[in-house]
């Protein structure tokens, strides 16, 4: 059962000061909406913050599960891998064989996951600066189906903790760049993140839609996001609005 909201969220994880810290806080609130196994990892290295590419960067998954995962290089044919990476938008486990054909080796990859505890999955892609790839995959350790699947409201979670570690690993050498929206850019931001489209924010704030899409442009470029979700999570996370 959710009894914290987002903003409780946020003000908890902003307040961890290490990634295994930020990742408890992470665990806790996913396990509220029925997803107590979790995992991150990177699909591409991430210069940025000193990381090469892995699975399992973090996680709590089952420790037998992991040792055969890596023993079988399963990462090499894992088909939430190789069809997250080309997606944008979080997707069931259930739903890659529906989507891409997958050969034997692939399905029994699944099966085994399954078997090892892990059910209901679903995985968060992740896009980074500079193309960086990274994802969140949460699952249940209860094969009965009590997840609660907001695809919005998870991916705004997700993005949340990849923008905060990434942070907490800058803030162990590496400069973050300074990041100026103009009073109109926190306007749109700030709308947006209440769930506002492009022409409730248009309305509200006498401007066309056209001048809205090109505010939103402006805001991806300087805060390196791909999408008004991401864009949302770093302007909250960085400080620059507030919900």
């Amino acid at each position: 059962m959710v009894t914290h909201s987002f903003e409780d969220y946020l003000q908890e994880a902003n307040g961890a000061n290490t990634p295994r810290a930020l990742f408890d806080v992470f665990i806790k609130t996913m396990s509220a909406y029925g997803y107590d196994k979790i995992l991150f990892g990177l699909a591409t290295d991430h210069n940025d913050i000193g990381i090469k590419a892995g699975i399992g960067i973090i996680q709590n998954y089952p420790n037998d599960w992991m040792k055969y995962y890596h023993e079988h290089s399963f990462h090499k044919i894992d088909p939430i891998i190789t069809y997250g990476v080309h997606q944008i938008e979080a997707f069931a486990w259930s739903d890659i064989s529906k989507r891409v054909k997958l050969r034997k080796a692939q399905l029994q990859c699944l099966d085994l996951s399954a078997e090892a505890g892990l059910y209901n999955g679903l995985t968060v892609p992740l896009k980074g600066n500079s193309n960086q790839i990274a994802g969140l995959s949460l699952a249940s350790s209860e094969k009965k189906d009590a997840c609660y699947f907001h695809a919005d409201l998870l991916t705004a979670y997700c993005n949340h903790f990849y923008v905060a570690y990434k942070r907490l690993h800058q803030r162990n050498g590496i400069q973050q760049r300074n990041v100026i929206l103009t009073a109109r850019e926190k306007e749109v931001l700030t709308w947006a993140a209440v769930g506002k489209d492009n022409n409730d924010i248009g309305y509200a704030l006498n401007i066309s839609k056209h001048t809205v899409n090109m505010i939103f442009r402006t805001i991806y470029r300087k805060l390196e996001a791909n999408n008004r979700t991401l864009a949302v999570v770093k302007a909250i996370t960085a400080g620059l609005i507030a919900i």
